[in-house]
């Protein structure tokens, strides 16, 4: 009974990260993104004094349709280069958010440092 609980209380805590996260993208660059994703990695770096400075990544893999609909979004960031078939983001806050888009993969890979 215990473990199961624990098991729960897990899976809830998992979803609820992964949810402030799609939160803290869409935020981050004021887009909405699609519903159906692959997560490929959802990692926290810590450090600083008792890990007062961290850094977030997550990796989103998209079918055909839900990246076409991220791909409608992307007019909306101002700040972005590109270089084959990659585009590159910055958020333009006080934070530090970078997001690159792989077409040939349907990739977005998020990155944000809190300093």
């Amino acid at each position: 009974m215990k473990i199961s609980l624990i098991i729960v209380l897990s899976c809830f805590l998992l979803i609820s990260c992964s949810k402030r996260r799609i939160d803290l993208i869409e935020d981050t660059f004021g887009i909405h993104l699609p519903e159906k994703y692959e997560v490929l990695k959802n990692t926290t770096l810590a450090s600083g004094f008792a890990g007062s400075d961290f850094e977030i990544n997550v990796e989103l893999k998209f079918q055909a349709k839900e990246f076409k609909e991220l791909e409608k979004e992307l007019p909306k960031i101002i700040s972005f280069k590109e270089e084959n078939s990659q585009r590159y983001y910055k958020d333009a806050g006080n934070e530090s958010g970078f997001m690159e888009i792989d077409s040939k993969e349907k990739l977005l890979k998020f990155r944000f440092i809190h300093i």
